[in-house]
């Protein structure tokens, strides 16, 4: 009997082992998706933070990071151009107004309502007179209305308005 108690311990040693690795494995994943989360926490507030930083130092020249706000302004400008060229493709337009794809036969925007014919005039007298104070259409709300003041006390503004 000796020898089935002494087994009968051993094995109740490897379930009571199995049992605290399995509980301390919980544990860890547990305090391990709180860390991820927080983590989560800390990159979306930069991320905001940056955003924010950019909408309101956009039109700074001087600034330390102007290099990296005209970096992204230039990003801006090149996905502009790849969702017209996409809209070609598609058989479609963006309205210069709001950045809305929409058919081309059409007279006016059935998002913004805008006019196109008078748009499109507005846009390509923008365009021919100062094409680096363009705002491109995914540019962040905040850097749309900024940009949109600024213009507005320059010259009648007719930019795109951001896609979200």
């Amino acid at each position: 009997m000796g020898l089935f108690n002494k087994f009968s311990d051993q094995i109740s040693g490897v379930g009571k082992n199995i049992s605290n690795s399995t509980q301390q494995f919980v544990n860890e994943t547990k305090i391990q998706a709180s860390i991820r989360e927080k983590k989560n926490t800390i990159n979306e507030a930069l991320l905001n933070l940056g955003k924010a930083y950019y909408t309101a130092h956009a039109d700074d020249k001087d600034s330390e990071f102007a290099g990296t706000i005209e970096a992204i302004r230039s990003e801006y400008k090149s996905i502009d151009e790849l969702k017209r060229q996409l809209s070609g493709v598609r058989g479609k337009t963006i309205c210069p107004k709001c950045g809305a794809e929409i058919d081309k036969d059409v007279a006016f925007c059935p998002k913004c309502g805008a006019n196109l014919a008078e748009a499109a005039k507005a846009e390509k007298e923008k365009e021919t007179a100062a094409p680096e104070a363009e705002t491109p259409a995914d540019a962040p709300k905040e850097e749309t209305a900024a940009a949109d003041e600024t213009k507005a006390a320059e010259a009648p503004a007719g930019g795109e308005k951001p896609q979200e």
